[in-house]
């Protein structure tokens, strides 16, 4: 009698897991206004990123970038500066030892080398806000669609997918290792489901760079 209890048991825990998921995707797939305006750009962007042939730019315009450009990457200081914040974290790594705040001369030194390591930054950080008005500037005369902006676009779009292919990869195969162990009692489709959705959401999380991916 407990035997064919359990045997009907299992069979009501697999309608009741798939009663349950029915409804989230039914709430996932209803349309909306704005879940149609998210899907519209998202299309829009797809078809930029991939299809779109941008015109050319006029001579003058093209002209005039370069001109920009060239004064971005030859900002002066710019390239010492690097240097100098390339040093004196080197020289602060030096002296930060263990449990430097209660060793002598270590109590002293790592805070004057702190301390120049954040006005190198600072001055490091004031250099390259100029190096980026020029660079923006340079956007502005070429315009949005232009074949640099789209190409700059484009490989933001594809670094993009790649961080969050190369986390979901990772990531999903052990969410479906453990949804194995732990939903012995589950029945296909909500396997596949739970499954996708892990699959999406660690596409997501990988692709915004919320962690660091080596």
């Amino acid at each position: 009698m407990s035997s064919s209890g359990h045997v009907q048991s299992v069979p009501n825990q697999q309608r009741s897991a798939s009663s349950a998921l029915v409804p989230l995707a039914k709430a996932l797939l209803k349309p909306t206004p704005k879940k149609a305006a998210g899907l519209g750009m998202y299309i829009l962007g797809i078809f930029l990123c991939c299809f779109f042939v941008p015109p050319a730019v006029p001579p003058e315009r093209l002209e005039e970038y370069e001109k920009l450009m060239k004064k971005a990457d030859a900002v002066p200081g710019f390239r010492d500066a690097e240097q100098e914040l390339h040093m004196a974290r080197l020289s602060l790594e030096e002296v930060e030892v263990w449990f430097w705040r209660w060793r002598e001369p270590y109590k002293f030194i790592v805070p004057q080398r702190k301390a120049i390591v954040q006005e190198a930054e600072h001055k490091l950080f004031q250099l390259y806000e100029k190096r980026r008005d020029y660079e923006t500037s340079a956007k502005k005369t070429v315009g949005l669609f232009s074949s640099f902006a789209v190409g700059e676009v484009r490989q933001m779009f594809w670094d993009f997918v790649e961080r969050g292919k190369i986390f979901a990869k990772r990531q999903t195969f052990w969410n479906g290792l453990f949804m194995v162990l732990e939903s012995r009692d589950g029945n296909l489709f909500s396997f596949l489901l739970e499954w996708l959705l892990a699959l999406l959401v660690n596409f997501t999380i990988g692709a915004m760079g919320l962690y660091n991916i080596s």
